[in-house]
């Protein structure tokens, strides 16, 4: 079958939504590039990187709301409904109870659903005191509360959330987090893109991390967890039988040569953060140089540059 750009419906598969080597270009730019995945049921995906990196527009285009250019997008569930809510929120001219309403006629739903719906969404997120006040007044985090209800209105089978977390208070993230858990236990499917490590350690299952458009690295969340609590060793002088028990100390996560110039070998370890006194110790004991040392941030940056260095082909650009 000839593979044309855009959106079609299939009934095959466990999953919900599946790109394959989705592209969008924006004034001959590729703001997305050959982009593939799978969106099962009841997972959650948080989609990590630098800003400009592609996370709103793979989301947008997952949404409907952006057409690819090239490539498919599948909806492998029939009659799937999806809800999206964007990074950015207007204070548009209404109530948050007005706004709901609307929404809700507009996506077909009776008056008394969207009643009984925005009377719990209201109360789970800590808004109903404020549920008959001009949204232009709201604050930046009790504007994203909204936009976070209008995208449940319908209880989607799908969930794309960008940054869902931004501008809400410690008590407000905790009860947002805790209302996302509840829907992905009940089965809804969740892509998100976040900055705050927490959220991705408790909703996530997976993280697609992008770098200019591209993918850069798929892993497990505990996978990422795991290095982006770590450290990175580079160091010299290690013997054979170093080498090998290197690989045995506690933390140990990865160990990678590293050529700088013809004829110098160096080796970049890494290892859980929480050991790393302990391995600097049995290093140095051991009779090896440290070069640098490396603790890697939570927020993805240094994970997508690290991801990028072990790309091969195109150089990783």
């Amino acid at each position: 079958m000839e593979v044309q750009a855009g959106i079609l419906q299939a009934t095959h598969g466990s999953s919900v939504m599946e790109l394959v080597q989705v592209t969008k270009i924006y004034s001959g730019v590729a703001v997305l590039e050959e982009i593939s995945l799978k969106v099962k049921p009841g997972t959650a995906t948080a989609v990590l990187g630098h800003n400009g990196s592609g996370k709103s527009t793979l989301l947008s285009v997952m949404a409907g709301l952006v057409q690819p250019t090239s490539g498919q997008l599948m909806r492998t569930m029939p009659g799937l409904s999806i809800g999206y809510a964007p990074e950015a929120f207007p204070a548009v001219r209404f109530t948050p109870e007005q706004y709901l309403r609307s929404m809700g006629r507009i996506r077909g739903m009776t008056p008394a659903a969207v009643e009984i719906t925005m009377e719990k969404l209201l109360r789970d997120l800590d808004l109903k005191p404020f549920s008959n006040q001009p949204m232009p007044c709201f604050s930046k985090g009790m504007l994203q509360k909204v936009n976070l209800m209008q995208s449940l209105l319908t209880r989607p089978g799908l969930l794309l959330l960008d940054e869902p977390l931004s501008g809400l208070d410690a008590a407000s993230m905790e009860a947002c987090t805790e209302l996302l858990l509840q829907l992905k236990q009940e089965g809804t499917a969740m892509m998100f893109s976040a900055h705050e490590p927490l959220l991705v350690e408790a909703l996530a299952d997976n993280v697609h991390l992008l770098q200019a458009g591209r993918t850069v690295e798929v892993m497990e969340a505990k996978a990422y967890l795991g290095l982006a609590a770590s450290v990175s060793i580079l160091c010299t002088g290690l013997t054979a039988e170093a080498h090998q028990q290197v690989q045995k100390l506690p933390g140990f996560i990865a160990m990678k040569p590293v050529v700088l110039q013809p004829g110098e070998k160096e080796m970049n370890l890494t290892f859980l953060g929480a050991v790393c006194d302990d391995t600097l110790r049995y290093l140095l004991g051991a009779g090896a140089s440290i070069q640098s040392v490396q603790r890697h941030g939570s927020a993805g940056g240094t994970l997508v540059q690290q991801a990028e260095r072990n790309m091969t082909g195109d150089g990783g650009r």
